[in-house]
């Protein structure tokens, strides 16, 4: 069975159980239409949940570093100057709908044993 599900972020990440767990979700928009980025997450904002074990999970970041420096590389994200934070999307972003500011987080990641929470 192949799923294809939709989340326009991930709302949180963590380690339980022996297993790393990823939750996403839909917010819904505000009244002027914009999803807003740093609102309080609310249960029902939750969709579903990604279990990985964490060999699964450490395999996972390194297909996603790869993803984030081709859209840096295709124009989609444009990298911020100083090497800190996260690629800025390109105007129009091709959505039609405002696009907000992602973070960098794979510099100082420690995939390699230390705490994922």
């Amino acid at each position: 069975m192949k799923l294809d599900l939709f989340a326009n972020r991930v709302h949180r990440a963590y380690f339980a159980g022996g297993m790393v767990r990823i939750e996403f979700g839909s917010v819904q928009p505000n009244s002027q239409g914009e999803v807003p980025s740093d609102g309080e997450i609310r249960p029902e904002d939750v969709s579903f949940t990604v279990t990985l074990p964490v060999n699964g999970f450490t395999r996972s970041v390194g297909a996603l570093r790869n993803l984030y420096q081709e859209l840096i590389q295709k124009g989609v994200l444009r990298k911020q100057e100083g090497g800190q934070g996260a690629g800025q999307p390109q105007q129009g972003g091709g959505q039609g709908r405002p696009q907000n500011r992602l973070q960098d987080l794979t510099a100082d990641d420690d995939v390699g044993g230390g705490p994922l929470v």
